[in-house]
């Protein structure tokens, strides 16, 4: 795993798991939750139990609440023509913990076969722009990306109203309310019509003060 130097993040050893070959980083940024990437190698000859503890670490993240985005090698088959008993036993997983996988092209291709075994696993497929596969010529496996979000677009400036009580008077407020006259708003039932009435007639007390 590669990290640019600026970025802040910490390795989520908490997160790891002996059976795995698997790295967990949490990286934060000012003012805003941090967010999971994950990457996980498992070799085809790997036992179908091998899926219980990657279960166990999706179940840690799971209770967490954070964005999660997982890159590997998982040796599971997602062509739809090519579903295997260890590809099922994944999406199972993807299926309790809301994941999802996001590649449909063949990642790995030789003269006599292509799959799709090399995987983008997210629970936050809203965060990602795009994601996809790319051919480097240098291996028969292709690379896998996803590319999230990074800044969000501001709607415009927010006007954000608040009240001083810093100089409050308890006694003065009750006062001035046993001085308004109700009758004028008991004859509306209409509670936007009485509120509305009630605040002028308030103001007009604060004026008169």
């Amino acid at each position: 795993m590669y990290l640019r130097t600026n970025l802040n993040y910490r390795i989520r050893n908490d997160l790891s798991n002996d059976m795995l070959e698997c790295l967990t980083i949490e990286i934060t940024n000012p003012r805003s939750k941090g967010f999971l990437v994950s990457t996980w190698y498992r070799p085809p000859s790997s036992p179908i139990d091998l899926f219980n503890e990657f279960e166990k670490v999706i179940d840690k993240i799971d209770a967490e609440n954070k964005e999660l985005f997982l890159l590997g090698d998982l040796n599971c088959d997602f062509l739809p023509s090519s579903i295997t008993h260890s590809t099922y036993a994944l999406k199972n997983i993807f299926d309790i913990y809301g994941l999802k996988q996001l590649i449909t092209l063949p990642t790995r291709i030789t003269s006599t076969s292509h799959t799709l075994i090399d995987l983008c696993i997210t629970n936050s497929c809203d965060k990602v722009i795009n994601s996809g596969v790319l051919h480097l010529g240098i291996s028969d496996h292709y690379l896998v990306y996803m590319t999230r979000k990074a800044h969000y677009d501001r709607t415009g400036p927010r006007t954000i109203e608040i009240r001083q009580f810093k100089n409050f008077q308890k006694g003065k407020f009750l006062y001035d309310l046993e001085q308004m006259s109700w009758k004028d708003i008991d004859s509306y039932s209409n509670p936007n019509d009485m509120w509305k009435i009630w605040s002028v007639e308030v103001k007009l007390v604060l004026l008169v003060d």
